[in-house]
């Protein structure tokens, strides 16, 4: 009489698939929690990300929070109705990561930031030419740089922008703002602009390749103390003063002068910086002035080499301006001043 159950090859095929599943289900959960996600790519790393702390970091819980929010965020919840694209989320982290060491001087910049740096730093950009800031809320021209097309259009500093090739700048970032603004020398660029008691309107604006200045200068004349100001011997024989002392000094009149102070603006440490510093130090000397104001607010930094040798003009040579540590090894670099300075017996 024949079986009317399965088969017994079935059910071992059965018990087999199963125990298959289960594995790869065990196997699943022991994956690093990196290897989980979808998608990602560069999970080990490069020969300029190896790992050179002393003691070992654990990245798990990063993976797993990545990959929760992954799995449960709902993006159009009642907080928000706003998208980020992964990379711009991983971009937030590092940037999260960077400010956990607490230095104003250490940033990262995405790649457009940086290629933005980059164009500075060499002395040259392609762009309108001007200098563009936000203020409660909305972006303003802080200043046209000299003979750029912005100044040729009759962009003037105050000048707000109210939309760039016809999209309005409400609640755009200056950084946005600047990458939509510049391109390609020669091609047009159209903001509606509005300026202080007029109504708004269009200016085409022909982009072009724009000369960062390195540095600039002004020569300003103010009065000043000569003489700081004392009161006179008080004539009492008591070592203590009298009660109405304070009330009864008087002050001899405060003696002025006037003097010429030199104002150099210092805008980066570019390639073009060095020279152009040292036709400013040679104005300088020129113009008679015995005080030089040296104003860096505003640089963004730039080149190593070239804040040195900016450095070397106020300090005797051989002097250490920098010193930098480099890996886990902690290997120095110095960098020390050559050259003249500016006060020397030769002069300039």
């Amino acid at each position: 009489m024949k079986g009317t159950g399965p088969p017994l090859v079935a059910i071992v095929l059965v018990l087999i698939a199963g125990a298959f599943l289960f594995g790869v289900e065990v196997g699943q959960g022991r994956l690093p929690e990196a290897e989980k996600i979808v998608g990602l790519i560069n999970t080990g790393g490069d020969a300029l990300t190896a790992q050179v702390a002393a003691d070992p970091v654990d990245f798990a819980p990063y993976w797993r929070v990545w990959n929760t929010l992954e799995r449960k965020f709902i993006p159009f919840g009642t907080t928000t109705a706003d998208t980020v694209e992964a990379q711009d989320r991983m971009y937030y982290s590092i940037e999260g990561l960077v400010a956990s060491y607490r230095d104003p001087y250490t940033t990262f910049m995405r790649p457009q930031q940086s290629e933005a740096f980059k164009m500075v730093t060499k002395g040259s950009l392609e762009g309108i030419g001007s200098v563009i800031g936000e203020r409660e809320g909305m972006l303003i021209v802080v200043q046209p740089l000299p003979n750029s097309p912005a100044e040729k259009a009759g962009l003037v500093a105050g000048d707000i922008i109210a939309a760039i090739n016809g999209e309005e700048t409400n609640d755009l970032v200056v950084d946005e703002a600047v990458q939509r603004i510049r391109g390609e020398g020669g091609t047009e660029v159209l903001l509606s602009i509005v300026s202080e008691g007029q109504e708004a309107r269009d200016v085409p604006i022909i982009r072009g390749t724009i000369e960062i200045p390195s540095t600039s200068h002004a020569v300003v004349e103010r009065e000043v103390p000569k003489i700081a100001a004392r009161p006179q011997e008080s004539t009492s024989s008591s070592q203590e003063p009298a009660e109405d002392s304070l009330s009864t000094l008087e002050v001899e009149p405060i003696e002025t002068e006037v003097k010429d102070f030199y104002f150099l603006r210092l805008f980066s440490f570019s390639q073009t910086s060095i020279h152009a510093f040292e036709r400013e130090l040679k104005e300088f000397v020129q113009s008679g002035s015995d005080s030089l104001i040296i104003d860096l607010r505003g640089n963004p930094g730039g080149y190593i080499d070239s804040a040195v040798n900016i450095a070397g003009w106020f300090l005797p040579d051989g002097t250490v301006a920098v010193r930098e540590y480099h890996g886990p090894e902690k290997r120095e670099v110095v960098h020390t001043t050559q050259g003249r300075t500016l006060f020397d017996e030769s002069g300039m």
